[in-house]
């Protein structure tokens, strides 16, 4: 049985000959740490294995646009990008986020075409949305309690 963890281990062990095996080094550089927070791009934990719920996301993901992968109903995986405004010892205040998200939609705004292959989705109080285009994350969504989320949809 194949689990997200085993598919965790395999996307760090093919990343290590990949700009994105460097990940936790950028991370270390750009945010002036004194030491590597961890190798690899995930660690035991930020993986839930929670069976159709199971997901996992880069170390250090929790308080910036995190790289995000996990199952989804009846199985499928979906792998992405994502931003997480559930409050946690890592993030106490979702509001946090907010210089992150104003600079992920500058982005958005100016490069669309960057999230032409991707859907966007979100989670909050009402559970999971249908599937839309990328668009800008609206300022009422960066609240406790939501999960925004794009991944690709040539899944």
């Amino acid at each position: 049985m194949v689990t997200l963890t085993s598919i965790v281990q395999e996307i760090d062990r093919r990343a290590e000959t990949r700009e994105i095996g460097r990940l936790q080094e950028i991370r270390q550089e750009l945010k002036g740490l004194a030491r590597l927070p961890c190798h690899g791009i995930f660690h035991p934990q930020t993986i839930f294995e929670e069976g159709e719920g199971s997901y996992a996301f880069h170390y250090g993901g929790r308080k910036e646009l995190q790289f995000n992968v996990g199952f989804e109903p009846k199985k499928r995986l979906r792998h992405g990008v994502a931003f997480s405004f559930d409050p946690s010892r890592a993030l106490p205040d979702p509001e946090l986020l907010v210089p992150l998200v104003e600079r992920f939609n500058e982005f958005l705004t100016f490069w669309p075409r960057q999230f032409s292959d991707m859907l966007m989705w979100r989670w909050d109080e009402s559970g999971r949305s249908a599937d839309y285009p990328p668009s800008p994350i609206e300022a009422d969504l960066v609240r406790s309690g939501v999960f925004v989320s794009w991944e690709e949809c040539n899944l």
